[in-house]
């Protein structure tokens, strides 16, 4: 997503059900920075299926809705939220998502398992770099799985 925040303010991108939103050609993940989005929301336009995602970096990002994305199975963080001093990070909606850190293991037993997910990832994470640089996240209605702390 390049374009400008003014061109995507309150604007709606619907993905179809199992495209994916993939990283960048040199790995960074897919990225919103440095402004205030009025109200766009990046969504699967088919209620009850996912759109797919590797991961997504939120930086000082303002007035973001993401709805019914599935983030791959990988142990990685899947979403990070970093805020700034002049550019907080406010107004996420993050509702009807699906995080999964780990593929489930193939053998079905995960007491025993050398498979076994690695628990100390956070699948998604805020920070900044100011005293309360990062607020009003909402969070609704998610799958949050094979994490750190869920």
């Amino acid at each position: 997503i390049v374009q400008s925040a003014a061109t995507l303010s309150g604007k709606k991108i619907a993905i179809r059900p199992g495209e994916t939103i993939t990283t960048g050609v040199d790995g960074t993940a897919a990225r919103l920075r440095r402004n205030d989005y009025g109200g766009l929301e990046i969504y699967c336009r088919e209620v009850g299926q996912y759109a797919t995602f590797d991961k997504m970096r939120l930086r000082g990002t303002r007035n973001v809705t993401l709805r019914r994305l599935k983030s791959t199975a990988v142990a990685e963080v899947k979403l990070l939220l970093t805020g700034e001093e002049a550019n907080n990070v406010s107004g996420i909606t993050i509702d009807q998502c699906w995080l999964s850190g780990v593929v489930a293991d193939p053998n079905g037993d995960y007491t025993t398992s050398s498979n076994y997910p690695n628990f100390g990832i956070d699948m998604l994470t805020t920070g900044g770099s100011a005293i309360n640089s990062v607020g009003s996240l909402t969070i609704t209605n998610n799958i949050i799985e094979w994490c750190g702390s869920g």
